[in-house]
């Protein structure tokens, strides 16, 4: 530590009284506590602490290779979480629970022929639609 205004003054005055510098005071060492000794060392089969071998981690992956796979989300969705935050401060903590809708399972049980028919019906609607537009438009001049 450095040597401040109070420190200064000390030892000016203990010049000024005995004529020498004050004797600093032995330091004696500080011993770090004492570990307790470990009574075996540790089982990492058994263990979460420790180290595991190899065939341990293998084993564990065997086991249940979903629990030991990176998250393919690292980040949050801004947005995602904007949008929770909102719904939950308009309904005030007791939000509603939506069931998903069902697009893929609808889409499935039409077939492809009634799809493209109906396509068909609109598009000729359409173009009926158009014929009759210009016609009238013919008919005003």
């Amino acid at each position: 530590s450095g040597v401040n205004y109070r420190k200064t003054q000390l030892l000016k005055n203990a010049m000024q009284d005995v004529g020498s510098l004050p004797v600093p005071k032995s330091y004696t060492a500080v011993q770090p506590p004492s570990r307790p000794a470990r009574t075996r060392p540790l089982n990492p089969n058994n263990s979460d602490r420790g180290r595991k071998t190899a065939g341990t981690i293998g084993v564990e992956v065997a086991r249940d290779p979903v629990k030991l796979q990176a998250p393919l989300n690292k980040g949050m969705d801004r947005d995602f979480e904007r949008d929770r935050f909102a719904r939950h401060m308009q309904f005030e903590g007791n939000v509603p629970a939506v069931a998903p809708r069902k697009k893929a399972a609808a889409a499935e049980e039409q077939s492809t022929e009634e799809l493209l028919q109906r396509r068909f019906t609109d598009l000729m609607g359409q173009v009926e639609e158009g014929q009759a537009f210009l016609e009238d438009m013919k008919a005003a001049g």
